[in-house]
């Protein structure tokens, strides 16, 4: 168009300016992205930095965690080895105790016995008196007991012991 028209031409001239608006509509769109870019470039160092502080602080926790499973994977060999010593001495253990019971008698000497040193005689007089004078007492006991406890009326007097009056009359049955 400027070889066809002149520099004043009305057409160059809007065509001129909407070069130049669009231009500085680019400028400022350029600006704006630049302004937003680099904003965004530095959130995004931001959440790097904090990221790479966090990964940092993990890392140290997984070597420490290492340690750890170092330490945990040593107790569990020895709780294996433990558990297959256990298992075998209770084997043992087992084989011996029933090997015991099957060679040892069921039977044991404590002591040795004995012999006396004088002979032993029975008393016998001293055993059936002492019986004897036991049975006696043992039966006066019971004698006295069953009088003690027994509560039926027999006389004339236990009437009236029981009753608490005189008795009028008694009456003898025969004997026939």
């Amino acid at each position: 168009m400027s070889q066809k028209f002149g520099p004043k031409h009305p057409d160059m001239l809007q065509l001129v300016q909407s070069i130049t608006t669009q231009e500085a509509e680019l400028s400022k769109a350029v600006e704006s992205a630049a302004q937003t870019t680099y904003t965004d470039l530095l959130q995004a160092q931001s959440i790097y930095d904090q990221s790479k502080a966090r990964l940092d602080e993990l890392s140290k926790d997984v070597i420490e965690l290492s340690k750890y499973q170092e330490q945990y994977d040593n107790l569990q060999h020895d709780l294996t080895v433990a558990d297959s010593l256990y298992g075998e001495i209770m084997m043992t253990m087992e084989r011996e105790q029933a090997k015991f019971n099957m060679e040892a008698p069921s039977y044991r000497i404590v002591d040795r016995a004995a012999a006396a040193s004088q002979p032993s005689v029975p008393r016998v007089m001293m055993w059936i008196s002492s019986g004897a004078v036991i049975g006696l007492i043992c039966g006066l006991a019971m004698a006295f007991l069953v009088a003690f406890l027994d509560d039926r009326i027999k006389t004339a007097f236990d009437i009236e012991s029981v009753v608490g009056l005189p008795l009028l009359g008694s009456c003898r049955a025969s004997g026939t």
